[in-house]
């Protein structure tokens, strides 16, 4: 095992232990590792780090600047123990995840959606399924409709016949 290599596995397991669950970032990091070795590299360096963070192509900006985001954490962590390491700068690849915009219902958009709703008929609404408390009552597993559910006589549990 290489020194790269070696120091991969140590930065996972410190990474874990801080409770990190560092699944995405250990394949992306070990996926850099051999680019590396196959460079014949044999520290980090911010032109190899860029060259493979870009290199799928047709991937996103904020793709492309989560990739160096993970091999900037790991050349912080060598830089300690071998000073050549050379992280790379958070202005190479500026990009930032942007969320979708969210949709705000008009008060006639909420009207029309739960008028919708209460035409549902039983079989398709959300009282298909038993509880184990009617929510009329305090009674557990015991009323009249819990009964007549499990009997198999009627598809919903009716809350209003406790």
């Amino acid at each position: 095992m290489n020194t790269l290599q070696s120091a991969l596995r140590d930065y996972v397991m410190l990474r874990r232990a801080l409770g990190f669950k560092f699944r995405e970032q250990e394949q992306s990091l070990t996926q850099f590792v051999s680019f590396l070795n196959a460079r014949g590299a044999r520290c980090i360096t911010t032109p190899l780090a860029l060259e493979w963070a870009v290199q799928p192509a047709q991937a996103k900006p904020a793709r492309w600047a989560q990739r160096l985001s993970y091999i900037r954490g790991f050349a912080r962590h060598l830089q300690a123990e071998y000073p050549d390491t050379q992280p790379p700068s958070t202005q190479l690849i500026p990009a930032r995840f942007m969320r979708a915009k969210p949709y705000l219902y008009t008060e006639e958009e909420i009207g029309r959606l739960m008028a919708a709703a209460k035409e549902l008929s039983p079989v398709t609404d959300c009282r298909v399924f038993p509880t184990t408390a009617c929510s009329d009552c305090s009674r557990s597993l015991g009323c009249a409709s819990e009964k007549r559910w499990r009997s198999g006589a009627t598809t919903s549990i009716s809350t209003t016949a406790c």
